[in-house]
């Protein structure tokens, strides 16, 4: 399977607690059959057993769970039905199929994340400065940014220890 290029906008994403606006209702889901609910959680999920398709005990668990976000994202028109097919059908289509996969989360290291929020500001300020609304310039998934930064301690064992750590970490990374 290879992740094609998402050329058209999604017009669907079903989130637990609410849907982007122009969604397709839930009854309209091409998958709505799929979805279960978690007792006492108020959450829903897409219950691949509810496929009723063999092929499922043959999917590798990687596979599986792209197969349960692109039953999740599924709108006919970004996914696909036959996106959804491809997946199901990877012994065949393995290495040959292209499908579209939204991602439900961004993940970024400090190192590319840096330039991401960068870049996001500018495109915020752009926006202002042509008299928008910058709070409409937003990631389309959720995201988050990991900074892999280490602590150096220096000082232990006394009450102003945490203090002179601090200061001298300041002072490093500067």
């Amino acid at each position: 399977l290879r992740s094609r290029s998402l050329s058209r906008r999604a017009a669907f994403c079903w989130e637990p607690r609410r849907a982007l606006a122009g969604a397709a209702q839930v009854h309209d889901h091409p998958f709505a059959r799929c979805r279960a609910r978690l007792p006492h959680a108020g959450l829903s999920y897409f219950a691949l057993d509810r496929l009723n398709d063999s092929r499922l005990a043959e999917l590798p668990l990687s596979i599986r769970i792209l197969l349960e976000a692109s039953l999740r994202t599924c709108d006919g028109s970004a996914v696909t039905e036959q996106d959804v097919e491809s997946i199901l059908d990877f012994k065949k289509t393995a290495g040959e199929a292209d499908i579209c996969w939204i991602p439900p989360r961004v993940i970024l290291q400090d190192l590319s994340g840096v330039p991401v929020l960068v870049d996001l500001c500018a495109m915020r300020d752009a926006v202002e400065q042509s008299n928008g609304d910058p709070r409409r310039v937003n990631p389309l998934r959720p995201v988050d940014l990991v900074v892999d930064h280490s602590v150096s301690v220096d000082f232990s064992r006394s009450p102003d220890a945490l203090a002179r750590n601090m200061e001298i970490e300041l002072e490093r990374n500067r």
